[in-house]
């Protein structure tokens, strides 16, 4: 048996560069960050960790599923003013997969008494960063809900989550 081999060459090296700049170009295109509708909702397990003068300052661990995540986890630590405002230090969100984007929150609870009964809140998150697809990631979200000291609900109604 033989082994026969056939040589070509390029006789256009532009066409050829062309089509890798065109490659190039295609790549750069999706690193584009697109606007897209962000919903979800959680089931959430507040746990205060400590009090401060102003008021408790709350962890809260949350399972559910949104819109670009699935099923996925939202860690949240604020601070619970007695004056009903929510100072939210931090939160993030993780996906399946493991991508999280994070950034802070603010908000109003409204409490029902005796104290520690239903607390009723709502207010708006700041995504600031991500990482993994949600790298640069930015948005505003508004959330609410409801929760007792042992569990609750968070929805997220309505924002833009862009990356």
């Amino acid at each position: 048996m033989g082994l026969l081999a056939i040589v070509t060459s390029c006789s256009d090296d532009g066409a050829f560069i062309d089509q890798v700049n065109e490659n190039d170009q295609v790549l750069e295109n999706r690193d584009i960050m697109v606007d897209r509708p962000f919903k979800g909702e959680y089931k959430t397990f507040p746990k205060i960790k400590y009090f401060t003068p102003a008021g408790p300052v709350v962890e809260i661990n949350a399972e559910g599923n949104a819109t670009h995540l699935g099923k996925s986890t939202w860690y949240g630590l604020q601070l619970a003013k007695f004056t009903g405002e929510i100072v939210g230090y931090n939160f993030v969100f993780k996906a399946a997969n493991g991508d999280r984007f994070w950034g802070t929150y603010d908000g109003e609870g409204f409490q029902e008494f005796p104290p520690y009964g239903l607390i009723e809140f709502d207010g708006y998150i700041y995504v600031e960063d991500g990482d993994g697809r949600f790298t640069g990631a930015k948005g505003t979200i508004h959330y609410y809900g409801e929760a007792t000291l042992d569990e609750g609900i968070l929805i997220f109604d309505y924002g833009t989550l862009t990356y």
